[in-house]
């Protein structure tokens, strides 16, 4: 079991890779780098989110939440928004450009996985997707049994 266990530790962290930093010409998704891109996608994904939310599930400090948030308002991708009773800052969401470029790296990673998918037949194209459903199923379920 520690051999499979080694041996989809580098697969995974070679897929990551893959998907990361050397998927476009070093960088990851155009001006932003891997982490400012996972927090615009989960915004894009779930909305206007707290930075603590935002921080919890991208597993970041506070802080570090902070900051990607920081940059990703300097790069005219989200913004604070106020909440209307007390005026205080109450979560981030996308702007505009930030939206455009969430649905842009989207599509992008859509193609890429779209032309990898089409080098395997059917069969196998099959067994790879149960293989990953699985996988994060049994994380999910892992993930819940060790909270």
């Amino acid at each position: 079991m520690l051999h499979q266990t080694q041996d989809l530790a580098i697969l995974i962290e070679d897929i990551v890779w893959q998907f990361s930093g050397k998927s476009f010409n070093e960088e990851c998704c155009g001006n932003l780098s891997y982490g400012e891109y996972r927090a615009l996608y989960f915004i894009y994904q779930h909305g206007n989110i707290s930075i603590s939310e935002l921080s919890e599930k991208l597993v970041l400090t506070k802080s570090g939440g902070t900051r990607l948030v920081n940059r990703l308002e300097e790069k005219e991708y989200a913004e604070r928004k106020r909440n209307s009773r007390d005026g205080r800052v109450c979560c981030v969401g996308l702007t505009a450009k930030g939206e455009g470029m969430a649905q842009s790296l989207h599509q992008s990673f859509i193609s890429r996985i779209d032309n990898t998918l089409k080098t395997l037949d059917d069969p196998l194209r099959d067994v790879v997707i149960a293989g990953f459903k699985i996988f994060k199923k049994a994380l999910s379920e892992n993930d819940e049994n060790n909270i």
